[in-house]
C-alpha cells in the first residue's frame, strides 16, 4: 500500500537540518521535491558574487522560492 504524501512530508520535515539527505530526497520523486526544496532553502550561504547572481536568477524564475526569502 502507498502512504499518503502527508506522511512523507512529515518524514521530510524531520530532516530539515540534514542538507545532503534533503538533496537526495528531492531527487526521489516529484511529490517529494517541493517539501525537500522548502527545507533546502531555509538557509543559504554564498561563497562568491557569482553564487548570489545565480540565486537571484533562480528567485526571479521561481515565484514559490522567492516567497521563502526573508
Amino acid at each position: 500500500p502507498q502512504l499518503p504524501i502527508e506522511v512523507w512530508e512529515n518524514v521530510i520535515d524531520h530532516l530539515w537540518d540534514k542538507q545532503w539527505t534533503l538533496l537526495e530526497c528531492h531527487l526521489v520523486c516529484r511529490a517529494w521535491y517541493p517539501r525537500s526544496r522548502f527545507h533546502l532553502h531555509r538557509s543559504i550561504w554564498f561563497v562568491s558574487s557569482k553564487g548570489v547572481k545565480a540565486y537571484a536568477k533562480a528567485l526571479n524564475q521561481t515565484p514559490e522560492l522567492s516567497e521563502r526569502v526573508r
